[in-house]
């Protein structure tokens, strides 16, 4: 995952100690909607629909959509390394 900025996986990480039950890779896929078109597009309608709908989650002090915090924590399973660029 090059090119991602390790603050992401950090954020993710957060969330899956704040959220233990959902600190796995199966359980978040399940979790996040499986787009059908344009996966940019899907993520930020998905994004709209939380916080229309009070779906969210505070994470070091960032209020943030529930679909956002786990597809953070999915980009933390997949980028191990604590801070380290390598993301």
């Amino acid at each position: 995952m090059a090119g991602l900025d390790p603050a992401i996986a950090d954020l993710g990480r957060r969330y899956m100690s704040e959220y233990p039950e959902e600190a796995d890779l199966a359980t978040l896929l399940d979790l996040l909607p499986r787009p059908t078109h344009n996966p940019i597009d899907a993520a930020r309608s998905t994004i709209s629909t939380d916080f229309r709908n009070g779906d969210t989650v505070t994470v070091a002090g960032w209020v943030l959509a529930a679909s956002e915090a786990r597809a953070a924590a999915v980009v933390a399973l997949a980028c191990p390394g604590s801070g380290d660029g390598k993301c």
